[in-house]
């Protein structure tokens, strides 16, 4: 996963899946996806959470990194990079597996978000005091920005103007080339191309 900000982005979480084995390759809309999946406890009718070796709670660490710092607000992990940097951590399993990863980020115009070929641009919106999410289509060379319909209202963190996003979901399928995109269960997009490297 690649986070890179021309302005400045904080990441709140990053959770890295191998769903090689949890049969998540169904077209089928899983009723609880993302985080919900990764507690202790599920409720009736809600899948079976995954096991402690399946997931990966990123630690967002900051060593070694120039222009991100870490911090901790209201007992939450926070990673912050400054204008024009990046950041990324490998994502689990093998290149082949069926992966999802989750993450939190409150973004900046003009962030971008690249995991493994899935990339997803923060633009000026329409909408009067919103950003809004968009996802990138070329399968190779220039960026051509495509809109999700999906904006987010902002507000000011740290003295900067940022939207944050709501818990988003990519599911990767590097062997059918695409990927999916949640918003906590909610599938934003579906079978998107991936990005060749």
């Amino acid at each position: 996963m690649k986070s890179l900000s021309p302005s400045r982005v904080l990441l709140v979480s990053v959770v890295l899946a191998c769903a090689a084995s949890l049969h998540a390759q169904s077209n089928a809309t899983p009723p609880a996806l993302g985080l919900l999946r990764l507690k202790s406890n599920a409720k009736p009718n809600e899948p079976a959470p995954l096991a402690a070796g399946k997931f990966g709670v990123d630690e967002l660490s900051a060593t070694g990194v120039v222009g991100a710092s870490k911090a901790k607000k209201n007992n939450v992990d926070l990673l912050a990079l400054d204008a024009g940097k990046e950041w990324s951590r490998p994502l689990r399993g093998t290149p082949h597996d069926v992966s999802f990863v989750s993450f939190q980020v409150y973004a900046s115009q003009t962030t971008i978000i690249d995991i493994a070929g899935a990339r997803l641009g923060v633009v000026t919106s329409p909408v009067t005091g919103s950003l809004q999410l968009m996802y990138d289509d070329s399968a190779s060379g220039a960026l051509q920005w495509k809109s999700l319909n999906f904006h987010v209202g902002t507000g000011k963190y740290d003295g900067r103007n940022m939207a944050a996003l709501p818990t988003l979901t990519v599911r990767l399928d590097p062997e059918a080339g695409v990927w999916d995109l949640y918003s906590g269960a909610r599938l934003l997009a579906d079978h998107l191309p991936l990005i060749e490297a």
